[in-house]
């Protein structure tokens, strides 16, 4: 009983709202960044209907006095969307217990935190969004153009610190078009523990933008710029190395914790992209497989930084390769360590084979075409010496048959015409002491056996006048 209440606690899953994960709504640090009180976000997106390219804006804009919601705020948000999950009747009005409101996010029972969460709603009560085109309606099953705020408002009983009991009660009030939205069920399922028990921002950020986008595929290809700062919220200050170096913590949490894996491919021109695979899916956990095995395989050839290699070649064909080259070129006697093999998997275009390297699969067809030129021959000579065998029986078949038909006196001539004729053991058939041969039946036999063939077939008699 234990181990099921504690699957179903960890498949706990609440509503999210999926405007809200589209676009980031919050900054990736823990405070507002001073100075900036706008965020503009900016995508392109096939029109199911149309097939047309649809261009869409997403601004965050804050208030003066309370700045750009952050990380912090995207967890009192989530924590919103849970409570309205739990409440028995839904409605737009939302009561609530700040003490153990603090409780269900994960945050402390303290001053600070309580203010921290009066902050976080003042933040989404006065924090302003311009969608052009960036929100769908899913009850006019259209994107819209439009200015919308989280909250309408929210308000606290008594006075604006630390509550003393489980008494002191608040609510919050969404704004007409979230609500709207909630209630067309324009959501999808959030694994809340999940996502609370991830460390890095980053990492709750994909885990809900990529959610809505597995649903239909387990591989979703992305831009790397594009990902990094349309949906992410990265510095567009960063260039190609920085993004990485941001996206890395997140993606190796999110690949440890079973959720996705990321694998960089170079466009050339085009830039950088990144594929996000479902580890949750079969093919998810085919890739998963693969890499352990890769893991494997390299610690064995003695790299230390077997996991390091993986998250920076993301190309896992390109580790295959490295691994067959490395392989080959030790069973011919080259002496290098697994730095050469770490080298070759981190090189741009990797490292060429020897002259004269036959692919496991080329030298898997010359075993096969081998074997099969074997059990050919074989089958040859099994079927020839099966021919000689149904020979020899019919013939002596035959010679019984003839040899049953001779008189006595007949049997006598022909048996001492056929010692007489015998090139290989009429001498010793035709000595006096002859009998006394062991092999003396098995010879004469033999012998009467030769000369019925000579007879039937007209060949002339060795030894005749």
């Amino acid at each position: 009983m234990e181990r099921e209440e504690s699957t179903a606690k960890r498949t706990r899953r609440v509503p999210d709202e999926m405007n809200l994960a589209e676009f980031p709504l919050t900054v990736m640090g823990k405070r507002p960044p001073r100075g900036v009180k706008t965020l503009t976000f900016r995508d392109e997106i096939t029109d199911p209907e149309t097939a047309e390219r649809v261009p869409r804006e997403l601004t965050v804009t804050g208030s003066d006095l309370l700045g750009l919601p952050t990380s912090y705020d995207e967890e009192v948000l989530i924590g919103l969307e849970e409570l309205t999950h739990q409440a028995s009747s839904p409605s737009r009005r939302v009561c609530f217990t700040p003490y153990a409101f603090l409780e269900q996010i994960g945050w402390e029972r303290s001053t600070r935190n309580y203010r921290r969460l009066t902050k976080s709603l003042d933040r989404w009560a006065s924090v302003t969004i311009i969608s052009k085109e960036a929100f769908w309606s899913k009850g006019k099953r259209q994107r819209v153009r439009d200015v919308v705020g989280i909250l309408d408002r929210w308000q606290v009983v008594g006075k604006n610190a630390m509550p003393d009991a489980e008494t002191k009660t608040a609510f919050f009030v969404w704004s007409d078009f979230v609500w709207e939205s909630i209630e067309a069920g324009y959501v999808r399922g959030l694994d809340v523990d999940f996502w609370r028990g991830l460390e890095n921002p980053i990492s709750r950020r994909l885990f809900r933008f990529l959610g809505k986008k597995f649903y239909a595929r387990s591989e979703v290809p992305f831009e790397l710029k594009q990902l990094a700062f349309e949906k992410v919220g990265v510095s567009r200050k960063h260039h190609t190395g920085q993004i990485k170096e941001s996206l890395e913590p997140a993606h190796h949490e999110l690949e440890r914790k079973g959720f996705c894996r990321a694998n960089y491919i170079d466009r050339g021109q085009s830039g950088w992209e990144v594929v996000y695979t479902d580890l949750r899916t079969e093919t998810g956990k085919k890739a998963a497989v693969r890499d352990s095995l890769l893991l494997k395989q390299l610690q064995e050839r003695g790299c230390t930084d077997a996991s390091l290699l993986l998250r920076r070649q993301r190309n896992r064909s390109r580790i295959e390769r490295a691994i067959l080259n490395f392989d080959d070129r030790l069973c011919h006697g080259e002496k290098i360590s697994h730095r050469w093999l770490a080298g070759d998997i981190l090189s741009k275009d990797g490292y060429d084979f020897r002259e004269g390297y036959k692919s496991p699969e080329c030298l898997r067809q010359e075993a096969e075409a081998t074997r099969e030129g074997e059990q050919k021959s074989l089958a040859r000579k099994q079927s020839l010496l099966k021919q000689t065998i149904d020979r020899k029986a019919s013939a002596k078949a035959a010679f019984a048959e003839f040899w049953t038909g001779l008189s006595e006196v007949a049997r006598k001539d022909f048996q001492a015409e056929a010692i007489r004729c015998s090139r290989v053991h009429g001498k010793l058939l035709a000595a006096e002491n002859a009998r006394t041969n062991r092999h003396f039946q098995v010879y004469l036999d033999t012998a009467l056996l030769e000369h019925w063939r000579r007879t039937i077939n007209g060949a002339p008699q060795a030894g005749a006048a």
